[in-house]
């Protein structure tokens, strides 16, 4: 599971049509409160795992036909297709692999982030000057020094410690 599951309930559901050769494996996945409620309120939608599948189908383009939201006795919960692709590459290994799939989840990224607000709205949020571009990249500066800082801190710490370093994973 991702971080933002961890304590959560997760059921997988094996579903069988006409025979042992016809399976569907789906997932239930419990669904809490937002992150965001303390400080947006609650959400306008009545169940969390209907907030969370919302959510999903306007930032993806193509969305899973399974996937859904259920109330069962312990919460709430969506459903969808128990396809795990998270795990790791079997390209993995050189700079050019690694820039190259950073660039593609990059862009992913980016895709879901613009489709879930309409243009027109936040265009209107942002408005014409540069506060929010000279922001963005004042955060971009300081997120990289942050992390050049921790790099070393973490490389001093392992060498001081003896532990071993595995380097170009």
């Amino acid at each position: 599971v991702g971080v933002g599951s961890v304590g959560m309930r997760s059921y997988m559901l094996l579903m069988e049509g006409r025979g042992p050769d016809d399976l569907l494996v789906l997932q239930a996945k419990e669904a809490t409160s937002s992150v965001l409620t303390p400080y947006r309120g609650a959400s306008v939608y009545p169940r969390h795992g209907q907030r969370v599948v919302i959510g999903q189908r306007s930032m993806q383009a193509a969305s899973d036909p399974f996937l859904g939201w259920a109330q069962f006795d312990e919460g709430d919960y969506y459903i969808r297709q128990l396809r795990d692709h998270k795990g790791p590459s079997e390209r993995i290994g050189t700079a050019d692999t690694l820039s190259t799939d950073a660039q593609v989840l990059a862009g992913t990224l980016a895709r879901a982030h613009a489709r879930s607000v309409d243009p027109a709205v936040l265009h209107g949020y942002l408005g014409k000057g540069r506060t929010f571009q000279d922001a963005i990249l004042q955060f971009s500066f300081t997120y990289a020094d942050q992390v050049e800082a921790d790099f070393e801190h973490t490389t001093t710490a392992a060498q001081q410690s003896g532990l071993p370093v595995l380097r170009g994973v």
